[in-house]
């Protein structure tokens, strides 16, 4: 069975993550990078509320 990690991971696309939008390692997985999630939304929906 292989490891979950961002390296195994079908949306890695050359280290770039197609569900999160951000740069990963390959040793990366899904649970590091859950608690930054609320931020990058926060901010993209103060960007699109101010009309840019």
């Amino acid at each position: 069975m292989t490891e979950k990690t961002c390296g195994t991971c079908i949306d890695n696309d050359c280290g770039l993550c197609d569900r999160k939008g951000i740069l990963v390692e390959d040793d990366d997985g899904c649970e590091k990078h859950r608690d930054k999630e609320p931020e990058w939304k926060q901010a993209m929906m103060r960007t699109f509320l101010a009309g840019h």
